[in-house]
């Protein structure tokens, strides 16, 4: 794609583990925008194309009132993984060419924690809020710990630390025990009974991972009234995470400065107990810590704007996808993106 000089809106879209936030910026004004619909790691990947039409649907409306011109469009998302690169390149070839009107000019998915990594000028990466991960330089290369999801690694996360609140919860219950856990269940999900509450929690379908990890701000609040197995549970993840930090570390080199990026981390109490597990393991880091991935990810968008082929030296597990109009057609030596 022929560098542009024109100035474009510039579409930047974080979705994390159960929720997406994006921004639209044009030459005289920004606008935000928030919802349920996301590319999430337990997203099926057949309804990648329907969940992105549904978050590109109002940005695109906005920018049909405000804006017109050229467009780049830059999405990190949770459930973009090597794995599904194929998938998310032909949801892309599907949409792009259609959407705002025909006037996207190029467009990028990446992992959010890349998003992270590329956006920021920072030694690492640590995401912790429904979903864990770590990414750490090294050298040319990066060295990743964790990510493999819910089921295999999400130390520190959002859902487990509302998982073991649950499972507490459940003894609580069982040993006619009140606690300061059970009251922030009740105040979470307004069960009509405990019993009722944690049964329906197994059955919550599609939104279940998203309905646990809810209860994680319960388990924080019991904490901050004094509950001594709810401030357990944010100890023990508190330590895994930092765990997968350390491990990470092992193999890629220990960073000086980090950028930690998730819902748990803007939790007062929990990101001092990460901290102080931190500086034991891996002494002297410079934390920066942000809300959410979208100036990362805006930053990206600016940089596909100005040089489409950036990222085309990273490796294959980082490399975001890149789609353009004259590029679409046809498939490089490596990949089409």
């Amino acid at each position: 794609m022929a560098q542009s000089t024109d100035r474009p809106a510039i579409v930047a879209v974080d979705c994390g583990g159960t929720s997406a936030k994006a921004t639209l910026r044009t030459a005289r004004e920004r606008h935000r925008f928030a919802g349920e619909a996301s590319l999430s790691g337990y997203l099926d990947p057949r309804e990648i194309p329907t969940v992105l039409d549904a978050i590109l649907a109002p940005i695109e409306n906005a920018w049909s009132q405000s804006a017109a011109g050229p467009v780049v469009v830059v999405i990190g998302a949770a459930g973009f993984t090597p794995g599904l690169r194929d998938v998310f390149r032909a949801a892309i070839a599907q949409i792009m060419p259609r959407a705002f009107g025909g006037a996207v000019t190029g467009a990028a998915v990446m992992n959010d924690a890349t998003a992270l990594l590329l956006g920021h000028d920072a030694d690492g990466v640590v995401v912790a809020g429904t979903g864990s991960s770590v990414l750490i330089r090294s050298g040319d290369d990066v060295v990743t710990g964790g990510g493999h999801d819910w089921a295999a690694s999400d130390e520190g996360s959002g859902f487990w630390i509302g998982l073991q609140g649950i499972r507490q919860v459940a003894r609580d219950v069982d040993a006619d025990r009140p606690s300061a856990l059970r009251d922030a269940f009740g105040a979470t999900y307004s069960p009509r009974d405990d019993v009722a509450g944690l049964r329906e929690l197994a059955v919550a379908g599609p939104r279940m991972k998203a309905e646990i990890a809810r209860f994680s701000a319960g388990v924080c609040a019991a904490a901050a009234d004094g509950d001594t197995a709810a401030t357990e549970v944010l100890r023990s993840e508190a330590h895994a995470l930092v765990d997968l930090l350390a491990r990470t570390a092992v193999r890629a080199g220990s960073p000086t400065s980090l950028v930690a990026c998730g819902g748990m981390l803007t939790e007062p109490g929990y990101r001092t107990l990460v901290v102080r597990e931190a500086e034991r393991v891996v002494p002297g880091l410079r934390w920066r810590f942000v809300d959410d991935g979208l100036e990362a990810v805006e930053r990206s968008a600016d940089v596909l704007h100005r040089d489409p082929a950036a990222w085309d030296a990273l490796s294959d597990s980082l490399r975001p996808l890149v789609w353009s109009p004259d590029r679409s057609a046809r498939r490089r030596p490596r990949d089409v993106s």
